[in-house]
């Protein structure tokens, strides 16, 4: 996903997954920087397209504004951006796509899912993994303390990772771990084939977007925790940055609004949004583990709609982007 390179003979690829909001700001050094990591120069961009690809990430129009300007001084003859978050690409000033299901199988993590199967039966009413730490993240996870019955991470990424503002939030020893702790290096960062994950009833996606974190995204960006509770066969509630469950229906995923008052997703204030997901989920939790497994059973066709809908979305990611390039190869800038 980084740095530039030929995807097709007229086709350059750039993969923005590094660019952060310091980058975004005074993209020039790094652009300049990731042609010379990849062996290129700006003589061996002319007369072609660029697509620029930020698919693995949340940046959105709002915050790329700088770079556009930037890569528009390349020799290239047409350039191409293609979004992850959910952006109104047809009012912007230059090419542009959003695939916010590109996370459907990120890793290939619905892959192992599929072929891990599914879950014998309900055990415990909600699962929330939080593998990086945050603190409107501590929030939630302070929130979910006194719940009756949770399976709930915290800062697995490991303990130095772990710094007193979030022990002064958790009145528990951090982190909080279920499986342990789950390094980059070992390649299961994405993985969700435990055993004690498919048995719960209710996912508390904590999304990784933010109003208040630092050095996240701001926009509506879908990303595979959210993909990961369809693929678990669960119902979702979220925490997350307000209109994302709406963007989420928009995809045709049933979020269960019967089951579930998602009336949180239209509050904009954070600490409100945060008190209303918390009372949600303590409303919830008044039901008892064997009503959970007795509604999960009244739900099943629904459920696996939206798995078989995940599926979709899962097999088609590269043959969508495939499709644009080659769209994109043939049409006259």
């Amino acid at each position: 996903m980084k740095w530039f390179s030929f995807s097709r003979r007229n086709l350059v690829h750039y993969g923005a997954l590094h660019m952060a909001q310091w980058y975004l700001d005074n993209p020039g050094p790094r652009v300049e920087q990731d042609l010379a990591t990849s062996g290129m120069s700006r003589a061996d961009l002319h007369g072609k397209k660029l697509i620029v690809d930020f698919r693995a990430e949340g940046q959105c129009d709002k915050v790329i504004g700088n770079l556009i300007t930037y890569l528009q001084t390349l020799p290239v003859e047409d350039i191409l951006v293609v979004f992850n978050a959910v952006v109104d690409v047809d009012g912007l000033s230059y090419k542009a796509l959003s695939q916010p299901t590109f996370l459907t199988n990120f890793a290939g993590w619905f892959d192992r899912l599929d072929a891990s199967g599914a879950a014998t039966g309900i055990d415990t009413k909600f699962l929330c993994l939080i593998r990086r730490p945050s603190i409107s993240r501590a929030r939630l996870a302070a929130g979910l303390t006194d719940i009756s019955s949770v399976r709930l991470s915290f800062g697995s990424m490991g303990a130095n990772n772990i710094t007193n503002e979030y022990r002064e939030i958790i009145p528990r020893e951090l982190p909080l771990l279920l499986d342990g702790i789950v390094e980059r290096s070992t390649g299961l960062e994405h993985d969700q084939t435990n055993s004690m994950f498919k048995t719960c009833m209710f996912n508390i996606v904590a999304e990784s977007g933010s109003q208040s974190d630092v050095g996240v995204w701001r926009s509506h960006f879908i990303s595979e925790k959210t993909f990961k509770a369809f693929g678990l066969r669960q119902i979702p509630i979220w925490f997350a940055v307000p209109g994302l469950v709406a963007e989420v229906r928009k995809l045709g995923f049933d979020v269960f609004d019967d089951i579930v008052t998602h009336s949180y997703d239209n509050i904009t204030d954070e600490d409100q949004r945060l008190h209303a997901v918390l009372k949600e989920i303590h409303r919830l939790d008044q039901l008892t583990v064997g009503q959970c497994c007795e509604l999960k059973q009244q739900l099943s066709t629904r459920i696996e709609n939206n798995y078989n809908l995940l599926r979709e979305y899962a097999r088609d990611v590269d043959a969508w982007y495939s499709r644009v390039e080659t769209e994109f190869d043939k049409n006259d800038s």
